[in-house]
């Protein structure tokens, strides 16, 4: 059907536009500033109070102001007009103008355009499955909206409606096979990145007490699938950020090192990991990391995976690790005295139990033991909700407080273990996880989070030791949430109480999983494994691509053949009835503005007083189109309608000139009488 670009804009067609642009607006209301969402709701109900005759549109000076005041508030905003999120605030901005100034049918179509950037921006920063359905209602009400201002007289919303969600029916199976089968880049397709995305998980230092605020979350941190069976649950720590320098209060990560070479004496698992966007460039791995697959990533010297960009996005990867592991090799000298240094002066009470327990100890091992027995046998507690450390916080934990959470014992077991003249750092990651039975995958979380230590023994290299294992010994077979639900949230509790519900939150997990999996992360590695698995051994494109065009041509035939069955049958006179529809299109492409109820007589009146030299040729044309429609006879004979055809084409030709009336455009409905109308054109006075 055709659009005309300059038609009037009918209110059916004007609330679909709103409709699309308000979607679109609300998929980004979370990513924008609140100013940007009131701006655009602004708008819209200036628009609508517009079309009710209520308000005017602003100037074009007050719009161009606006747009610079905008742009500028923007660039305060987020530094900067570059990114996802300061382009998509800048965008609806735009289009909240743009609907300011809409008086066409050509501005609607604009503003049906920029709905769909700010589906597609929307789609590249989130994914998830929760909310597709969001992005599926907003490109419907998109394509109703062009299906709606594609027609002269917008039809029933049922229609519109009907008309979008048939063509998007005809495209699906054509995008799932593009989606399968076009080759694909190396990267991610649906992310990009993203620097104002909030960040959540570990950070890069430690205070006694800051893991607690991360264990009340119940997000996932990532997904693990294992080639076999998984390692057992005291061996499941994934390792994170290692922190070797302390000021007394918080520990930071360290300067450069040398690696450590090492030999397995344990099993060796392979796994796949899907990362959640955290906003931090770095990797988790079950410790200790052999080998790693992935683009960007590097092992530092202390055994963390560092990505060269944040993690902005839903990121694979795989990687073969040994839970259990033997450093080879002597401590260089500068690890060495890193991993012992302290600063002089706070704890002074936890230098002196270090002393003690060092004067009682034959070795290093045995002093690493001594200082087991004191979290042993000393009455620790392990608790989410310890009181608050003042001043000396190791002197408080060690012989004031006696409870805390994994931060808190690393912390004060690594410093007894510097004060000791023992190398020793602190590292942070995760522990455990939660099966899931139904995606056969582990989901660790950000309760999950954890902190241990690892000191260095000249017989054995470095070691892990946990004294939170010391503590509350269930804490390494076992979650968090099994050891203290109480001190959990009530979401958290509610989810470990209620198998109905635990059990329909991991069916959704293992959804969604598969969504991120198979979708969101099918690269160019899955793609070529599909391929494999289909007998497309070849790495050459060239079958593919002749498969793609053979079925693309065949899919093509299809449609037309559709669209052709689809087309309403044509009536009788229908050649006569689109040489009328084409001098009607003329007049309006020429300016004329025709109202929907007009009679022939009216709209030949009417291009007579506009263009005066036609109103003889117009009004013959016009009397033998009503004559050879309504006049009783079979059809119009060839030669009668090869003379309206070239009587059509002098008059479009004369309709392309410059009217004559200035007010032309308004006078539909009072055309007054005027000498140089004929006769059969001038209104009947009774």
């Amino acid at each position: 059907m055709k659009m005309q670009a300059n038609s009037p804009l009918p209110a059916a067609a004007l609330r679909l536009v709103l409709a699309a642009y308000g979607i679109a607006m609300l998929l980004h209301v979370d990513r924008v500033p609140i100013w940007c969402s009131i701006a655009a709701l602004t708008a819209m109900l200036w628009r609508i109070a517009h079309q009710r005759g209520r308000l005017r549109l602003p100037g074009g000076i007050t719009r161009n102001a606006a747009a610079l005041l905008l742009t500028a508030a923007i660039l305060m905003s987020f530094r900067s007009l570059g990114g996802l999120s300061a382009g998509s605030a800048l965008l609806m901005m735009m289009g909240a103008l743009k609907l300011l100034e809409m008086r066409a049918r050509r501005d609607a179509v604009v503003i049906v355009l920029v709905s769909f950037v700010l589906l597609l921006a929307a789609c590249l920063d989130r994914g998830g499955l929760l909310r597709v359905p969001l992005y599926v209602v907003s490109g419907w009400t998109g394509c109703a909206a062009l299906s709606s201002l594609g027609h002269r007289h917008a039809p029933p919303l049922r229609q519109s409606f009907a008309e979008a969600g048939s063509a998007l029916l005809w495209a699906l199976p054509l995008t799932v096979v593009l989606f399968l089968f076009v080759p694909r880049l190396p990267g991610a397709l649906w992310s990009m990145p993203n620097p104002n995305r909030a960040q959540t998980g570990l950070s890069d230092q430690l205070t006694p007490g800051s893991i607690t605020e991360l264990v009340q979350s119940d997000e996932p941190a990532f997904r693990v699938r294992f080639d076999g069976a998984p390692p057992p649950q005291n061996q499941r720590y994934w390792r994170g950020p290692v922190l070797h320098d302390f000021d007394g209060q918080t520990w930071t990560r360290g300067r450069f090192g040398v690696a450590q070479p090492f030999e397995p004496t344990g099993n060796a698992y392979d796994y796949e990991v899907i990362l959640e966007p955290n906003g931090r460039n770095w990797w988790f791995g079950l410790e200790t990391v052999a080998s790693i697959t992935g683009r960007g990533v590097r092992q530092t010297w202390d055994g963390q995976l560092i990505s060269v960009r944040a993690v902005t996005g839903p990121t694979m990867y795989r990687a073969r690790s040994y839970p259990q592991t033997r450093t080879t090799g002597a401590l260089p000298r500068t690890t060495r005295y890193n991993d012992t240094a302290l600063p002089p002066g706070p704890n002074p009470r936890t230098l002196q139990l270090a002393t003690q327990l060092r004067r009682q100890s034959a070795d290093d091992a045995a002093y690493v033991e001594a200082v087991l027995n004191y979290f042993r046998s000393n009455g620790f507690t392990y608790t989410l909700t310890p009181p608050p450390l003042q001043g000396d916080s190791i002197d408080a934990l060690l012989f004031d407080t006696r409870q805390g959470f994994c931060g808190h014992f690393a912390s004060a077991f690594t410093a007894l273990m510097r004060a000791a003249g023992i190398p020793a750092r602190v590292v942070t990651g995760y522990l455990g996880g939660e099966w899931n039975d139904i995606g056969d995958y582990l989901l660790v979380r950000q309760s999950d989070a954890h902190a241990w230590s690892e000191v260095w023994l000249d017989n054995s290299g470095w070691v892990r030791v946990d004294p939170t294992a010391v503590v509350s010994p269930q804490r390494l077979d076992t979650s968090v949430g099994d050891l203290l639900g109480s001190q959990l949230s009530t979401a958290a509790r509610l989810r470990r109480d209620m198998p109905l519900l635990r059990n329909l939150l991991a069916r959704w997990d293992a959804t969604n999983h598969w969504w991120q999996e198979r979708v969101l992360n099918f690269n160019q590695a899955s793609q070529q494994g599909l391929l494999e698995r289909m007998g497309f051994a070849n790495t050459s494109y060239r079958p593919l691509i002749w498969l793609l065009m053979s079925g693309a041509l065949a899919w093509a035939l299809i449609a037309l053949w559709a669209l052709a069955r689809a087309r309403p049958p044509a009536a009788k006179g229908d050649a006569l009835g689109k040489l009328w529809e084409s001098l009607r299109d003329g007049a309006q492409r020429s300016g004329l503005t025709i109202a929907p109820h007009e009679a022939p007589r009216a709209i030949a009146q009417r291009i007579a007083m506009a263009w005066p030299m036609l109103a003889e040729p117009v009004a013959d044309f016009t009397d033998q189109y009503l004559r050879l429609r309504y006049e009783p006879q079979s059809a119009p004979a060839s030669a009668q309608m090869e003379a309206m055809t070239r009587a059509l084409r002098r008059l479009r030709r004369g309709m392309k000139q410059k009217p004559v009336l200035d007010d032309y455009r308004d006078l539909a409905g009072r055309v007054p009488l005027h000498d140089r109308l004929p006769p059969n054109l001038r209104p009947r006075v009774a």
